[in-house]
């Protein structure tokens, strides 16, 4: 059943529920194939590896394009649009070049380092992943730009296609080891990349002719609040990631960060379906809003409406009791459940604050947000020591982390709103003579 067939097409929700349906295609594909091979393939050591993988692998994903992909969407000509689309993708290949040279260093000088033991050879896969899923990310804005919402879930879909049935494969092939879940994962960024890629040439090849050096090189000045303002907030949050898996790992062992990974996971596929569509079509519409007024409204709006998602989240989680778990994965993932109820709170928080972030670019308000992510990164390497200073243990630990998580979150929620309340004083003060 198409579950747009009764909304106008064209509308906020219609675009939703259209790039919806890929991601929950994806994620129920992520969400069925999760638990065979946590029982038959994989056990907690295989997936701290792959976490510990995601947190590197994303931290420097997410920066490699130093965002000037976010600017694509609000470029008024085509022009601008694809030539800041190649700034982002070359941004891109130096980052993984340079990463690869850094890596090279870490393993071949500095073997002791804890990232190192835990990735081993597979450190040097890093560099793919952020050349398939920095790209598939640049061209998700591209399309966003141009409502190629069916292009955009299609890639979605085709990445966990690929993906979780190679996780089978590989793990029959070289045995049950982190590695397996390394390799289908970036198969699948592979595939999702090549989907988005055939549909741009398909589409817009034509564009590429309007590719010029030179205007390249403007667009680095014009647009260079994303690489001074928006790119070091998300290195810190990233960040985070990579403290958090990286001490866990270094002080409880790559089990433990297994049990912490799939919780992640698992609550992650409930917020990952609504969060990723609702966030690119949230920040094409509010791109063009000019009005303080409106742009509140719909911000508290959908702050309430995507807190019913987070409510349900949270009650499945404290619901499903734990021997359900070890009776469907095995006993080896026995303590799942109370490490998902320790995260799932502020997780929730998370998926409500990054759903509407969009908001701060539409602001202007990166530089001033910078300082609360400042803020966030100290609370959490505080949380962390405080944590296990005071208490000295995997729990004791995670609800100081989490504590110190849903804090930051519901100030970037605020800090939104108090923006909002000053762009409104701003659209109604007196001009000057």
């Amino acid at each position: 059943m198409n579950p747009t067939r009764h909304i106008a097409k064209g509308t906020f929700g219609y675009h939703v529920l259209t790039l919806a349906g890929g991601t929950l295609a994806g994620q129920l594909i992520l969400f069925v194939s999760l638990p065979f091979l946590q029982r038959y393939f994989y056990g907690p050591e295989a997936f701290g590896m792959l976490t510990v993988y995601v947190s590197v692998s994303e931290l420097l994903s997410d920066v490699s394009g130093l965002k000037y992909e976010y600017g694509i969407v609000r470029m008024h000509r085509h022009k601008d649009a694809v030539n800041l689309m190649m700034l982002s993708l070359a941004s891109m290949v130096t980052v993984a070049a340079l990463s690869t040279a850094a890596f090279a260093l870490l393993y071949f000088f500095y073997p002791a380092m804890a990232m190192v033991q835990d990735l081993g050879i597979y450190l040097f896969l890093v560099p793919l992943s952020v050349l398939f899923f920095g790209a598939f990310n640049t061209l998700t804005y591209w399309f966003n730009r141009q409502e190629g919402y069916r292009v955009m879930a299609a890639g979605k879909l085709v990445n966990s296609s690929v993906s979780e049935p190679a996780k089978f494969g590989w793990g029959r092939w070289i045995g049950q080891t982190g590695a397996g879940l390394i390799l289908g994962r970036i198969a699948g960024q592979f595939a999702g990349t090549a989907c988005a890629l055939g549909a741009f040439l398909r589409s817009d090849k034509r564009l590429l002719r309007l590719v010029s050096p030179a205007r390249i090189r403007q667009l680095v000045k014009e647009q260079k609040h994303y690489p001074l303002f928006v790119t070091p907030s998300t290195l810190i949050t990233a960040s985070v990631t990579v403290i958090y898996v990286q001490f866990f790992s270094s002080h409880f062992g790559q089990e433990k960060v297994g049990l912490l990974g799939v919780s992640v996971s698992y609550i992650g596929v409930a917020f990952g379906i609504m969060s990723n569509a609702f966030g690119q079509v949230f920040y094409k519409r509010i791109s063009t809003v000019k009005d303080g007024h409106t742009l509140k409204k719909m911000y508290l709006r959908f702050a309430g409406l995507l807190a019913l998602p987070a409510l349900a989240a949270l009650a499945a989680v404290w619901i499903i009791p734990e021997s359900a778990v070890t009776y469907v994965l095995g006993d080896r993932w026995a303590g799942t459940m109370p490490i998902a109820r320790v995260m799932v709170p502020w997780m929730g928080i998370a998926f409500i604050s990054s759903s509407l972030s969009f908001m701060h670019i539409r602001l202007g308000t990166q530089n001033r947000l910078l300082v609360i992510d400042l803020l966030h990164l100290a609370g959490v390497v505080a949380a962390l020591w405080g944590g296990y200073r005071f208490f000295g243990t995997f729990s004791g630990i995670l609800y100081c982390f989490a504590a110190a998580q849903a804090l930051h979150y519901i100030l970037v929620i605020l800090a939104a709103v108090y923006f909002l309340n000053q762009k409104i004083t701003s659209d109604h003060a007196p001009l000057q003579e």
